[in-house]
């Protein structure tokens, strides 16, 4: 079904309704999922919250393709002109190839930019539609159009229409495969992706001391996740410590809440996850959006 996207004079995606400057403001980071990749913005987590929670301001900093470097300098960049009271950052499977594979750091240059064979033309490319009066739709196309080329080679180029109906995917695999015999990640990348997200979320947790907002992290299953489980690396218990390492208010863990979906109906890829994809329909972000609200 087509939709309408709106976005704020920064490139991110919102209602559409005239912004408030007074409240207190929640920012939501995260990467398509956080966006609200393939709904109607009111059918996303972050919309929900928005709908729900009247006495503050939300700000959804997602966007597709993004990173764990990004969604620091993101919110760096943010906390340059507005306060914060609350955090959500939401940490998907991508965000372990992304770590090595997808973003790197440039010299001079204050945010990391996706690594590819035309990161120069890429870099000039960005610069241009950072001086650009349509920052906010140039920016969205920018990102967008990179993350579907991305998403294209890593997952629907693997086995769609397996007899489960899961995705077997090169992103979210390193749970359930030894990452000897992963395609993308071999165990050198493989602790160096986690040790930049541990890395970058420290340095998320520091923003939170000196800006006093409360830090949440949230994490929820894949579908092929949820199938094939997390014998080989466990994601809840990576994720349980990082929060706790880093005094972060809470661990959101939707992992539960999806599982007993899945164990109560055999339909339930289809109710929570969008068809031959990994994002989510209006099911799976209500899960995830009852939790947020709960916490204000």
């Amino acid at each position: 079904m087509p939709y309408k996207v709106y976005t704020d004079k920064d490139g991110y995606r919102y209602s559409g309704k005239k912004r408030n400057e007074n409240k207190q403001n929640v920012v939501f980071l995260g990467d398509s999922q956080t966006y609200g990749y393939g709904s109607k913005f009111e059918d996303t987590f972050v919309g929900m919250t928005d709908k729900n929670i009247s006495d503050f301001e939300i700000y959804n900093l997602g966007m597709p393709g993004y990173g764990i470097k990004k969604y620091y300098y993101t919110l760096n960049e943010f906390l340059e002109n507005k306060s914060v009271k609350k955090v959500f950052v939401i940490l998907d499977m991508t965000d372990v190839t992304d770590a090595s594979l997808r973003w790197v750091d440039i010299p001079d240059n204050i945010s990391p930019v996706v690594m590819s064979n035309d990161t120069n033309q890429e870099m000039s490319r960005w610069k241009k539609i950072k001086n650009s009066n349509f920052k906010g739709t140039r920016l969205l196309i920018f990102y967008v159009r990179n993350f579907m080329r991305y998403i294209k080679l890593k997952v629907f180029s693997t086995n769609l229409g397996t007899k489960d109906g899961a995705l077997k995917t090169n992103l979210a695999n390193f749970t359930y495969t030894d990452i000897e015999n992963h395609q993308n990640l071999d165990k050198e990348k493989f602790d160096y992706s986690l040790k930049t997200i541990e890395e970058y979320f420290f340095k998320i947790s520091e923003l939170s001391k000196v800006n006093n907002f409360e830090l949440y992290l949230i994490i929820f299953p894949w579908p092929e996740t949820l199938i094939y489980g997390q014998k080989k690396f466990n994601w809840e218990n990576f994720n349980s410590e990082l929060c706790k390492k880093n005094n972060c208010k809470k661990l959101i863990n939707l992992f539960g809440e999806f599982k007993r979906i899945k164990d109560k109906d055999k339909n339930w890829k289809h109710l929570i996850y969008i068809d031959d994809d990994v994002h989510l329909k209006k099911l799976g972000n209500s899960i995830i959006g009852n939790k947020i609200i709960e916490q204000f």
